[in-house]
């Protein structure tokens, strides 16, 4: 139960924020054991990262965002906060989609688990039951899709006529009972597009009336009566039933963690507008941005930033510092962008409506024209490995750089357990491995592959050799162990079987 209370406690600043109120006996508690992981990465993935000009002229641009969080699936996860804001008042957001959200009508997915049917939103912590049932799995999944009052924390509700309403229960005086009483507030319009109400209450502590304020962001005052009050749409927590929650499928990212829409407001201005995680971190409340296990430890998480582009006609670099290589196994599905690889990509760029912005930081929006390491790996075919400089595109528009060529990112992609890249993991990969381990376990300098078509190629084949620790998402600090050859062994023990294990769930 303490451990329990402990998780509420560092959640807590979240769950008011959002209008919920958790009992007052829960006091503050020490930070968590930090645990010692590959960190977890959170990013946000649009459908679209560029809209144009002509688009925003004609009215609302909307971009469903989906949330993921990739790592790990052997940790049992506890709770999950996040919390995100636009740099811009132009670029807002709405209708949040999580787990707990009904769907007009049951819908079938195709999932590693097979074809699983649902009237809810398949999630990244969902789960599973008897005869393929499927459950979100969640004890309180809490956003600001929608305003509550900050002190009973009940849903507002347009009256139609400008002013917003609410029901609360409470006691009017210490030895009278509850009543039920509805609110209705006058919301006043402020230079900024939001509105602010108050009301009068009776705190439930001293019995004494109290006055309060609150704001409403973008508030709209012709919302018709009876309609939910929007609210921000940019802070979600979760929280499981019983002892943490695993991940839904064969890797963390194979369901999302939420969905939000991004709304680009009609005739926003040509520019670049970042999304970014908020990144506060409160002695009391822990951090806005928050992954706990089961057991109470925290988990590392990389925050990954996105941007939106209205306008741009053309980008030319002006300063990169970003890595020769980029690695990848074929089983990821997220699209690759400059944060994978670039610590700094900066560009001059030109806008439809003739404006420019010198050194614009598109390290987070550009990609691979929206490529996946799946996508690239497919392209490659028989070779079996993919191997490549990709170029660099802000949506569809090329980076270039000044003299007119491509800015590329070098791009290698292979299969998880594939040593001799021949598209297939078998007892012969687990040989390579061992046979690398024991060379250099006698002082010699081991090699996977004598003779390479890439001069990355070795590097891709210890990146797929590197089964726990995934040579520290590329770079030289993992280490090829006999345990890498084994996990090849059961992993294809598993397939023998016709019951797939996944890859992630064997990394540390």
């Amino acid at each position: 139960m303490m451990k329990m209370k402990r998780m509420f406690t560092i959640f807590s600043a979240a769950v008011l924020s959002a209008g919920m109120l958790l009992p007052h006996t829960m006091t503050a508690s020490a930070a968590n054991e930090i645990a010692d992981t590959l960190p977890y990465n959170l990013y946000f993935e649009p459908q679209r990262t560029l809209v144009s000009a002509e688009e925003v002229a004609a009215g609302d641009v909307v971009i469903p965002m989906p949330m993921y969080l990739y790592g790990s699936t052997a940790n049992r996860i506890g709770a999950v906060s996040v919390k995100y804001s636009s740099s811009s008042d132009h670029v807002f957001f709405r209708h949040m989609v999580t787990g707990a959200t009904v769907l007009d009508q049951e819908t079938s997915y195709e999932t590693s688990y097979g074809t699983l049917t649902t009237k809810y939103m398949p999630y990244c912590f969902g789960m599973v039951g008897p005869k393929g049932k499927y459950s979100n799995g969640s004890a309180m999944i809490t956003t600001k899709e929608y305003a509550c009052d900050p002190i009973y924390g009940s849903s507002l509700y347009s009256t139609g006529d400008g002013r917003v309403k609410f029901t609360a229960s409470y006691k009017p005086s210490k030895t009278e009972d509850k009543i039920s009483k509805e609110f209705i507030c006058d919301v006043t319009l402020n230079e900024d597009g939001s509105g602010t109400y108050s009301f009068d209450y009776i705190d439930q502590t001293t019995y004494l009336t109290r006055t309060i304020s609150a704001v409403l962001p973008r508030y709209d005052a012709t919302l018709p009566e009876g309609e939910k009050v929007p609210d921000a749409a940019n802070s979600l927590l979760w929280i499981p039933f019983s002892k943490g929650a695993d991940f839904l499928g064969n890797t963390s990212n194979e369901f999302p963690l939420f969905q939000v829409d991004v709304v680009v407001e009609k005739d926003t201005p040509c520019g670049i507008y970042n999304i970014s995680f908020n990144r506060d971190i409160d002695v009391i409340t822990g951090a806005d941005c928050q992954l706990i296990g089961a057991n109470q430890e925290d988990y590392r998480m990389n925050l990954i930033d996105t941007s939106i582009a209205v306008g741009v006609e053309s980008a030319v670099v002006t300063s990169v510092t970003k890595n020769n290589d980029a690695v990848y196994a074929s089983h990821d599905t997220h699209v690759i962008t400059g944060a994978d690889f670039a610590t700094q990509i900066l560009a001059d760029i030109t806008f439809e409506d003739g404006s420019t912005q010198q050194n614009v930081d598109i390290t987070n929006l550009v990609s691979c024209n929206g490529a996946s390491p799946a996508d690239l790996y497919k392209a490659a075919g028989d070779s079996h490995f993919f191997a490549s400089d990709v170029p660099l595109c802000i949506g569809n528009i090329p980076v270039k750089r000044s003299d007119g060529s491509d800015l590329t990112q070098h791009i290698l992609v292979g299969l998880k357990g594939d040593i001799n890249f021949n598209g297939e993991i078998d007892t012969q990969d687990a040989f390579q491995i061992l046979m690398y381990y024991s060379v250099k376990a006698v002082g010699q300098e081991p090699i996977f592959c004598e003779d390479p078509s890439d001069p990355y190629q070795e590097k891709l084949a210890f990146f797929m050799a590197d089964i726990d620790t995934c040579s520290k998402n590329g770079t030289s600090e993992g280490e090829i162990t006999m345990n890498d050859a084994f996990q090849v062994l059961m992993y294809t023990s598993y397939q023998a079987l016709g019951s797939p294990v996944s890859w992630d769930s064997m990394m540390k």
